[in-house]
Parts: C-alpha cells; sequence; structure tokens
C-alpha cells in the first residue's frame, strides 16, 4: 500500500489496519505460523521443561518471529514478488541477519535503560523512603521514555533493513534523521503507543497461572489468539511508520536543497 503524504500518529495506526483487512489472506498464513512458534516456546518454559530445551525454544522462536516480522513487511509494505508464502519466506530469510541484527541492539538496549534507570533507587533503599520512593517513580517515567524512543527505533529500523536492504547502523542512522525532520515529540508518542501494543497484552497474558494443566491450556490459547493478531497490527503499523518517516525526512532533503539553490 503506497503511502505518499505525511501522516499522523493516528492516521498511522488507521492505515496499519485498512492494510490488515484489505491483506488478511496473505498475512494469515503468516500469522498462524508465528502463533504456533510462540505458543510452543511459552509451553517449553510453562511446563518447566530443561533449562537448555527452553532456551533453544526461545532462540528459534525470536528467529522465526524475525522471518515472519520480515514477510509482514513485505506485505504491508507492497514489495513486488511479496504475493506468496513461499516468497515471502525467502524474503524474510534473505533479510534475517540485518533484521536480527537491529532485534539484538534492541534487547540490549532494553537491557541498559532498565539497569540505569533504576541505579538511583537501589543506591538510596537505605536512606529515606519517601527519597528511595521518589528515585524508583523517576525511574519508571525515565524507562518509559528511553524505551519508547528504543521501540521507535528498533521497529523502524526492522522495516528499513527489509524494504530498503540497509545494514542495521545504516538503518539506525537514517531513524536519527528522519527522527531530526519529524520531531522529537512525535518520535516519543509515536514509540510510546508501539511500545504499549507490543508489550502491555504479553504482560496480560503472561498473568495466567499455568497451574493446574487446564489454566496453563487456556493461557496458551489466550496467548494464541489474542497476541497473533496484535502482532500483525503491530507489524502493519510499524512498517507504515517507517514509510511515513522515509516520506517526512526525504520532504525534508528536498526542501533543504530548493532553499540552498534559492540562496545561491
Amino acid at each position: 500500500m503506497t503511502i505518499y503524504e505525511p501522516l499522523s500518529v493516528g492516521e498511522i495506526f488507521d492505515r496499519a489496519l485498512t492494510i490488515v483487512v484489505t491483506r488478511w489472506r496473505l498475512l494469515l498464513p503468516l500469522a498462524l505460523l508465528l502463533g504456533a512458534s510462540d505458543t510452543l516456546a511459552n509451553a517449553a518454559a510453562d511446563v518447566g521443561a530443561n533449562g537448555w530445551l527452553i532456551g533453544a525454544a526461545d532462540v528459534t522462536s525470536i528467529a522465526v518471529n524475525v522471518v515472519l516480522f520480515n514477510g509482514m513487511v513485505a506485505i504491508a509494505g507492497d514489495i513486488d514478488g511479496g504475493d506468496d508464502l513461499g516468497s515471502l519466506l525467502r524474503l524474510g530469510l534473505m533479510r534475517f541477519w540485518p533484521a536480527a541484527g537491529v532485534v539484538v541492539f534492541y534487547c540490549i538496549a532494553l537491557i541498559a535503560i532498565i539497569f540505569i534507570s533504576f541505579i538511583p533507587s537501589s543506591v538510596l533503599r537505605t536512606h529515606e523512603a519517601g527519597v528511595a520512593g521518589a528515585a524508583y517513580i523517576g525511574g519508571i517515567g525515565i524507562a518509559i521514555v528511553a524505551g519508547s524512543f528504543a521501540t521507535l527505533y528498533a521497529y523502524v529500523a526492522c522495516v528499513y533493513v527489509v524494504l530498503e536492504s540497509m545494514s542495521p547502523m545504516g538503518a539506525i542512522r537514517a531513524v536519527t534523521h528522519r527522527i531530526k525532520s519529524a520531531g522529537a515529540g512525535r518520535a516519543l508518542c509515536l514509540g510510546a503507543a508501539l511500545l504499549v501494543l507490543t508489550f502491555v497484552p504479553t504482560f496480560s497474558a503472561a498473568l495466567i497461572p499455568d497451574r493446574p494443566p487446564l489454566l496453563l491450556a487456556c493461557k496458551l490459547a489466550v496467548m494464541f489468539a489474542l497476541l497473533t493478531p496484535i502482532f500483525v497490527y503491530a507489524t502493519a503499523a510499524q512498517t507504515v511508520a517507517a514509510l511515513d518517516y522515509r516520506n517526512r525526512g526525504l520532504g525534508a532533503d528536498l526542501g533543504r536543497i530548493v532553499d540552498e539553490r534559492a540562496r545561491a
């Protein structure tokens, strides 16, 4: 779905819904594969499997997520030739390592953000309770803001990797350039929305008890039924956001060229 005009944050999510509704036949098989992979990984952890088995299941799930994410981006970005499951999976594999590199950067960034944000409250925990509490609340705020920016960087960079064959660092530099042209406030708002869309449903489903076995089955069923369509929709929103940032960046570049020629 071609996008030319700059969009507001609300229009990005509205356009993403349009993509999911109109291209659901292409998205459905990828979504089912994604749901099956994530469900198996969660089942391995919930039944108390061997640590090595859990690690292998998590790594496999992440790898499958990257491949399927790449295929969904191809659908949402309307890449030529991405009209059947085989071609989508091939494209996902072709872009696997650059996209996986962005995912690794994102995971490291989130770990660093959480660790750094709560250092003050950890240092002050032996002092006055009010001061330590204020530091803890401040740490939460810092983590949300930093996490929102990191989420926007990672998601849009992943889309650039797929749509424009960029390297991970090249994609991150491109996102920085686009944010400068679109504004940090808008980037924060969009990143926070993507952060909530991605993690709140996951954490909510994880709160369901995994004992007895009936509750575990219900938990896995909810995760499959709820998180799979949310991931598909979030992928479409990330793709639309990346296209919007590209258009805004190109518009700013053209504006600078016009201004420079006018001054000359």
